[in-house]
């Protein structure tokens, strides 16, 4: 072997030559324990207490259950309104309460059961809110407003010897002259008192 031969030789086989070939082999090796790691810890024994953590954290069917609606009460207007005293002082009691200044439209009804109020409008607009109020404080009522073509213009949403048409405030009409309100029981009997207020 010649002295060219024999230095291309030791250059071949030299450590610095031998380096970066052992260097990647280190960094490869690194990564395929890192990424070995990494996905035992991602994935827990079904005993061990990070899986119970989970488990726990999950909700179940009682956790995404919503909450019972609350008894609707319209604007509670009438909330204060003692149950005590008889329905025509109840119903005055209701009308100071759910419509403030308004003006009576027409006599107050009086009622032995289900009936039937007529309300004379006159001319131009009117805002209007009837209230029915039962003689016994565990009655349930039912309350509903008809204009002169047997069109429904409010029903009572509210639960309870107090009824009111609107629930959340007056009905309003732009040229109705005549109006009915119709009065029954969904639970109980008695007297009850109708009246209707003029806003």
């Amino acid at each position: 072997m010649g002295r060219e031969e024999e230095e291309v030789t030791l250059r071949l086989h030299s450590p610095k030559r031998r380096a970066p070939a052992a260097r990647l082999l280190v960094f490869v090796c690194l990564l395929a324990a890192c990424d070995k790691t990494r996905g035992s810890s991602d994935r827990a024994p079904p005993g061990s207490a990070r899986a119970a953590a989970s488990a726990s954290a999950a909700p179940g069917p009682a956790a995404s259950a919503a909450p019972s609606a609350a008894r609707f009460t319209g604007d509670g207007c009438h909330a204060g309104v003692p149950l005590q005293g008889s329905a025509a002082e109840r119903a005055r009691a209701v009308a100071e309460a759910c419509a403030p200044g308004a003006t009576p439209l027409g006599p107050i009804g009086t009622f032995s059961g289900p009936g039937e109020l007529r309300l004379e409008l006159g001319a131009g607009a009117a805002c209007v809110r009837v209230i029915a109020v039962a003689e016994h404080a565990d009655a349930d009522l039912s309350l509903e407003l008809f204009d002169e073509r047997g069109t429904s213009r409010g029903a009572d949403a509210l639960p309870g010897s107090v009824a009111l048409v609107g629930t959340r405030g007056p009905v309003c009409f732009a040229s109705e002259k005549a109006l009915v309100a119709k009065v029954g029981f969904v639970r109980g009997a008695g007297s009850v008192v109708v009246s209707a207020h003029r806003l």
